[in-house]
C-alpha cells in the first residue's frame, strides 16, 4: 500500500499512534476528533514523513484483483481492529485478559468515532480514486498504510 502511494505523504507503514479517540484523551480539551501520528517504527517504507493528520477513516486492507470498498459490521470491524492494537504493556510484561479488554475497548471507541471500511485493492494506485469518490473529496495527502 505504501509503495503504491508515492503521490501521497506516508506517515508510516508499520505502527502509528492514534490520539483523541475519547473527546478529551489527547489532553487538549477539544473534541476535534482522532488524529494519526507518525512513530519511529518503520517497516519497508523509507519515504515516510513525520507529523500528524486527522484520522478520517480506517481501511482494513485486503489484496485482490480489483479495487472495492465495503462496510464491515461494527462487530467485525472492532474485532479486527482489536487484534491489531498494540497493548500498552512493557516489553518484559506478559499480556493479560485485561490487555485484551483494553484493546477491544479502544477498538470499539474507534468504530464509534471513525468510518471503517474494508479496502480490497490490486497492485496499482487506482484505489485512491475509489477512496476520494467514497468519502466525497480528494483524500487527505497523508497515509498510514
Amino acid at each position: 500500500m505504501a509503495r503504491l502511494s508515492s503521490e501521497q505523504q506516508v506517515l508510516n507503514d508499520e505502527i502509528s499512534l492514534v490520539l483523541g479517540v475519547d473527546s478529551d484523551d489527547d489532553g487538549r480539551g477539544d473534541t476535534a476528533g482522532p488524529e494519526l501520528y507518525a512513530t519511529p517504527f518503520n517497516g519497508y517504507c523509507r519515504d515516510k514523513v513525520f507529523g500528524r493528520a486527522p484520522l478520517q477513516a480506517i481501511l482494513l486492507l485486503r489484496q485482490g484483483d480489483r479495487h472495492l470498498l465495503s462496510e464491515p459490521s461494527r462487530a467485525a470491524a472492532a474485532a479486527e481492529l482489536a487484534s491489531q492494537i498494540v497493548p500498552p504493556v512493557g516489553l518484559t510484561e506478559a499480556l493479560t485478559g485485561q490487555s485484551a479488554a483494553q484493546a477491544l475497548e479502544a477498538a470499539l471507541q474507534l468504530v464509534a468515532r471513525v468510518p471503517i471500511r474494508t479496502l480490497t485493492f490490486s497492485q496499482d494506485p487506482g484505489f485512491w480514486s475509489l477512496i476520494a469518490h467514497t468519502f466525497g473529496a480528494r483524500p487527505s495527502p497523508t497515509l498510514e498504510a
